[in-house]
């Protein structure tokens, strides 16, 4: 009688684990690879990119503002003194 040979990815790898042998690469792959995975990565990550660009753009006159209540220097030490 000849052993059953596994169909499925999840048994040849968990036989192979458990006789000691090395796992097939094709079994362990997580994803695709290729052209249209590729465009895929590049189109969200310049998404991202023109999105964090246009955060930053909207909120660049908050981020240039000062403090209206500002204290000189001298004035905030002479105040953190104080007990």
């Amino acid at each position: 009688m000849t052993p059953e040979v596994p169909t499925n990815r999840a048994s040849r790898m968990a036989d192979a684990v458990n006789n000691g042998r090395p796992v097939e690469p094709d079994d362990v792959r997580q994803g695709r690879s290729g052209r249209r995975i590729l465009m895929i990565l590049l189109v969200s990550s310049a998404a991202a990119a023109a999105l964090l660009f246009a955060v930053f753009a909207f909120n660049s006159p908050d981020l240039a503002a000062t403090d209206g209540n500002a204290r000189t220097d001298a004035e905030g030490a002479a105040r953190f003194d104080q007990p």
